[in-house]
């Protein structure tokens, strides 16, 4: 009985809490539109970027953008500031982002100086700019917007969105036509490894050998409808496996 009133309690606790939690969100969300809208969205530090040129003429409605060419509402952190409801675009072939501002005279169309985006969630979705990690067996280091599909206690699991470019000649003109070619990335132990193939995971976690062979073998409809659930799912196993795994005297 005591432990079921407990129970109930450490519930109601935490919803509770996450009411609150959700409420200061919406007011920090109200407050920061309503002081924009007051000292003028041309006067925030959103107008310091780049003015945006399109340079790319498409085919065939093939294009060079996240979901859609049309802006999407997003909210983003830049400059160190948070910015909520913003028109936006996530172009995938140049890794940018292109804002639509109202102002007094018209409109603005501006390219965001990547290096001073912290992070934007759009499509309900959460994306990162990472920078300074190590790719696992290369020189390289990360620099760019990733999405986050997972965030365990031991990995995390990434996905890069980005758009390949074909060029087509159409009555002497240089088209485009975009495609996806997405890739999916695991942050372990500060390293940063490309997810390709199953061998790929194995790899990384050779103790989570059977139960990677596993799941491959037991979902493999899930991986031919729904990629990024797939990788979330198996992403989601291998950390529950090594964060319940007893620690070595």
């Amino acid at each position: 009985m005591v432990k079921s009133i407990i129970s109930h309690l450490a519930f109601l606790i935490a919803v509770v809490y996450a009411f609150n939690l959700q409420a200061q969100q919406e007011d920090q969300r109200d407050y920061y539109n309503w002081f924009d809208e007051q000292v003028g969205i041309e006067n925030t530090g959103l107008f310091n970027g780049i003015r945006y040129k399109e340079l790319y003429r498409i085919k065939n409605g093939k294009h060079k953008f996240y979901k859609s060419p049309e802006y999407q509402t997003a909210n983003l952190w830049y400059d160190g500031q948070p910015y909520y409801d913003i028109p936006l675009k996530y172009d995938l072939f140049e890794d940018q982002l292109i804002i639509s501002l109202q102002t007094g005279t018209g409109s603005s169309i501006i390219q965001l100086l990547k290096d001073k985006v912290t992070g934007f969630q759009l499509d309900e979705k959460q994306f990162v700019h990472l920078r300074g990690i190590e790719v696992f067996k290369s020189n390289d280091q990360v620099d760019g917007f990733y999405e986050v599909l997972e965030e365990g206690s031991s990995l995390t699991l990434y996905k890069k969105h980005r758009k390949l470019s074909k060029k087509v000649l159409e009555n002497k003109a240089v088209l485009y036509e975009f495609r996806n070619d997405d890739l999916y990335y695991i942050l372990h132990e500060n390293l940063f490894y490309p997810i390709k193939k199953k061998n790929d995971l194995i790899k990384i976690f050779p103790e989570r050998k059977k139960q990677i062979n596993a799941f491959f073998s037991g979902n493999k409809y899930l991986m031919d409808t729904d990629y990024d659930l797939f990788m979330t799912q198996i992403a989601d196993r291998i950390d529950a496996a090594l964060t319940s795994k007893p620690s070595q005297s």
